[in-house]
């Protein structure tokens, strides 16, 4: 997962950088000093470039650790598009993790190889890939994935409209998340219960909860209870919260902000800023349920936020909501 809002250290990725200019490293050394300074890089564009060359030196090496490693960073970095790499490092992942006895390497292949399934809307894969690395979770005992795996299938479940497996206020990965100490639960769990909301049609619910918002949590969550006020029916609320939201980051939980964007400007009527929405979302007109790329949460497909923005922008919806129904029936959702 890309950062959301925070920027990188450039005082670190100098001080990696003069490390690595040494004509005295060792090779491993060298390849570990690479694979932080992608690390500390991480959601910028150098990153991905950073870690290909340290998981090409890891692999000349022969050094699984190593390899699992910069793999490890490789996989964070790499967009959606390029599937074949995806494909590529999560494979090498899962083998090297059977291999040499690496429960972690080969679950996050294993993650790795649902999350591409669900991209390619594969929906019996996504939910047999991660049935199977939660199986892994549980076999190695390993929290942090079991919370993870759990999620995703919460998730799943919640896009085949199946909204009990996802109970409120928090399903059983949300739980173990806050009991692990994660700094995003608080947020996470909000974001999970705002997605369940718009499900049952009870987002508008959430507008009494923003006061109980941590303040540094406030500008990230701000796009989902504008949309609760503007549901709410109280406009003037969500105007200034939407006016304080940040814009995420593409790899952060994009298409879900998004859609919460796209609720409030077209509660608010917002005709300037539903255009914006619109382009800003029709890259992804074939995809997904929203949010569901994350295996965390789902939202409607974009194709169906694009014909509501479609609509009130006077422009033909017919065939955003034919793509909406085809991507709703793959997934089962109601």
């Amino acid at each position: 997962m890309q950062r959301a809002y925070d920027t990188v250290d450039d005082r670190i990725v100098g001080l990696l950088s003069r490390l690595l200019d040494r004509d005295d490293l060792a090779p491993d050394v060298r390849c570990r000093l690479l694979d932080a300074r992608a690390a500390e890089l991480s959601g910028d564009e150098r990153a991905l470039p950073q870690a290909a060359q340290a998981a090409a030196l890891a692999r000349d090496l022969g050094d699984p650790r190593l390899r699992v490693l910069t793999l490890f960073t490789l996989a964070r970095e790499l967009d959606v598009p390029d599937t074949a790499r995806m494909r590529e490092c999560a494979h090498e992942l899962r083998d090297l993790g059977a291999e040499h006895d690496m429960p972690a390497a080969r679950w996050s292949g294993t993650y790795n190889l649902a999350a591409l399934a669900v991209h390619e809307q594969r929906p019996d894969e996504a939910r047999r890939r991660v049935d199977e690395a939660a199986e892994l979770a549980r076999r190695y005992r390993m929290p942090e994935a079991a919370a993870v795996s759990e999620t995703a299938a919460a998730a799943l479940a919640h896009a085949a409209g199946r909204l009990d497996e996802r109970r409120s206020p928090l399903p059983r990965g949300d739980d173990a998340m806050a009991a692990q100490g994660s700094l995003h639960a608080t947020g996470f769990a909000l974001l999970a219960r705002a997605t369940l909301a718009v499900s049952r049609g009870t987002l508008h619910a959430f507008a009494d909860e923003a006061g109980d918002v941590p303040s540094d949590l406030l500008p990230v969550v701000a796009d989902i209870l504008a949309a609760a006020h503007a549901a709410a029916g109280r406009p003037d609320e969500a105007r200034r919260l939407h006016r304080s939201a940040l814009t995420a980051h593409p790899g952060y939980f994009f298409t879900t902000f998004r859609t919460f964007r796209a609720m409030t400007v077209l509660a608010l009527g917002d005709a300037a800023e539903a255009a914006e929405v619109y382009e800003a979302l029709l890259p992804y007109r074939d995809g997904p349920p929203a949010g569901l790329e994350s295996l965390s949460v789902a939202l409607p497909p974009p194709a169906r936020t694009l014909a509501d923005l479609a609509r009130m922008l006077g422009r033909d919806p017919s065939v955003h909501l034919e793509r909406a129904a085809e991507i709703t029936a793959r997934w089962a959702a109601d």
